[in-house]
């Protein structure tokens, strides 16, 4: 399985105002929001995975682009709370030779959609505050 995670600092204000928010609210917004972000950096991996054409050894046409995933983990730190994100090529176990050795798809797809990703996380989040602020503030 290969696996990238990126790691994205910043946005203290947004954390700020998620300190503010119980725990429980406040790691369903992160989780919600680092979803919507990292669900964009999978489309772009799906895109870009490469995919052979149907034959007697290639039976499983797209299973490699079929298997690319988002784990999305929210933790509670010292620090605060943290979400992560990490594209994966699930059960394709080949993904991580394809990536390393032949065709990357994964990092690239992070490279090209990081920005869009981080603004729609923060979208999202800040979304969802309103709401989170109204049933109990």
């Amino acid at each position: 399985m290969a696996e990238f995670s990126i790691q994205i600092e910043g946005l203290e204000e947004l954390g700020r105002i998620l300190d503010g928010l119980p725990e429980k609210l406040a790691r369903k917004a992160l989780r919600e929001g680092v979803r919507a972000g990292a669900e964009i950096m999978e489309a772009e991996a799906k895109a870009l995975a490469p995919v052979h054409s149907p034959g007697p050894s290639h039976p499983d046409v797209g299973h490699l682009r079929d298997q690319i995933n988002v784990k999305v983990s929210v933790t509670r730190k010292q620090t605060g709370t943290e979400a992560r994100a990490a594209l994966s090529t699930g059960r394709a176990y080949w993904g991580r030779f394809v990536e390393y050795r032949h065709k990357p798809f994964l990092r690239p797809a992070m490279d090209r959609k990081k920005d869009e990703a981080v603004a729609v996380a923060a979208k999202v989040i800040e979304s969802y505050l309103p709401n989170a602020v109204k049933e109990h503030g």
